[in-house]
């Protein structure tokens, strides 16, 4: 009921609620959404300005991964910017076809282990979801971004110099 009256009332908008098939749509450099949690924002304007790098967002694009944990480590700024960039807001069964539960196969058996209880929604998992299936845009970025190093990796903590760093 206080939904309803901030609605009318213009403190709080309703958003359209986006299908799975108008999410992975928007998964390239001119039009790319991400989701966190329950909502999805359109974050083209941003790819080139990132303070991660544009690899960063690309990555999460069009549903393939869950925002909900990235969320919680910007600064407040950047969150407001989160606000204004929303575009629309997904329902529980979207997030399920989004963000499968992670399963752990053995070799041993066959039995698989969900990473959330039974019954509970998937809107809401803090961990990214793993799936052999990603596109395979998203494993070249990954391989791109495993192999840059950041502003912040170019300097060691206590001489200031370029540090060396490993990539496997």
């Amino acid at each position: 009921m206080l939904s309803g009256l901030l609605v009318l009332s213009g403190l709080k908008k309703r958003w359209p609620v986006l299908s799975e098939e108008e999410i992975r749509m928007h998964n390239t450099r001119r039009s790319l959404w991400i989701v966190s949690g329950n909502s999805v924002y359109d974050v083209t304007g941003i790819l080139g300005s990132h303070p991660g790098g544009e690899a960063a967002i690309l990555r999460r694009g069009g549903g393939s991964k869950n925002c909900e944990a990235d969320y919680r480590l910007h600064s407040r700024y950047a969150r407001r910017q989160w606000d204004d960039r929303k575009v629309g807001e997904i329902t529980a069964e979207v997030a399920l076809r989004l963000f499968p539960p992670r399963t752990v196969t053995h070799e041993a058996n066959t039995r698989s282990v969900t990473a959330y209880p039974e019954g509970s929604s998937p809107v809401g998992i803090t961990r990214a979801h793993i799936n052999s299936g990603e596109e395979s845009h998203t494993r070249t970025v990954d391989t791109y971004a495993s192999t840059t190093t950041t502003p912040d990796q170019q300097y060691c903590r206590y001489e200031f110099g370029p540090c060396p760093q490993r990539v496997r």
